[in-house]
């Protein structure tokens, strides 16, 4: 957006220096006045004729050009949200509900783990979260409720680094 900004300041600038050479230039050769001698010479030409119908012709391009640019801003608007839509579509990944494999754009089906480590550049570490704790090692979260550590109780501690 900032550079149609732009360019429209660029234009408005160049619109006004052109309208101040004409004018210049106009003034320092007398064009008004050589104009009306040169119609005045090639009568036949109808060249005063000609000059009403281009200053017709200025304000009905000025207004074709106007709208034709509404219409492109219009369009530019409409491409922007479907822009901003896929976007957000990419972010939502197609997930199997049984065994949480991710589709990829070719329609193949990866582990959660294989997939983002392609896609995001990153590695995975495996730990357990406390509700599957109590739900495969009953006996465990019973000492860890009761404030053991798990390893105080005859288990290794995981010193590989990841999360538990």
């Amino acid at each position: 957006m900032t550079d149609v900004k732009s360019n429209q300041k660029y234009d408005l600038l160049l619109l006004g220096m052109f309208s101040l050479l004409v004018y210049y230039l106009g003034a320092k050769f007398d064009l008004q006045e050589n104009f009306d001698s040169f119609c005045d010479l090639y009568e036949r030409f109808e060249v005063d004729e000609l000059m009403l119908v281009a200053l017709a012709l200025v304000p009905a391009s000025v207004i074709y050009f106007w709208r034709r640019w509404q219409e492109i801003r219009q369009a530019n608007r409409r491409l922007a949200a479907a822009l901003k839509e896929i976007e957000h579509l990419r972010g939502i990944l197609p997930i199997c509900c049984s065994c949480k494999k991710i589709r990829d754009d070719d329609g193949y089906w990866h582990e959660v783990e294989a997939y983002f480590e392609t896609h995001l550049d990153s590695s995975f570490t495996h730990g357990i979260c406390n509700d599957c704790i109590a739900k495969l090692y009953p006996e465990l979260h019973q000492k860890m409720m009761a404030g053991k550590q798990p390893w105080e109780n005859g288990l290794e501690p995981d010193n590989t680094g990841g999360s538990s």
